[in-house]
């Protein structure tokens, strides 16, 4: 987390000053950042597919 807050810039870090960078971004830097947030974030136990076979299977 810390490495995409220094990758753009954001030195505030509070949900304050990362909503107010959010705000400055164009449309493709924002997508670009949300990738990156999911994928950083992401976790198997979360998974639609992983979820899914468990429904299936009981």
């Amino acid at each position: 987390m810390k490495g995409i807050f220094e990758e753009y810039g954001i030195r505030e870090k509070s949900p304050f000053g990362f909503a107010d960078k959010i705000r400055e971004m164009n449309d493709e830097d924002y997508q670009e950042l949300k990738g990156k947030l999911k994928k950083e974030f992401a976790s198997k136990c979360c998974k639609r597919e992983f979820k899914k076979e468990n429904f299936v299977e009981a």
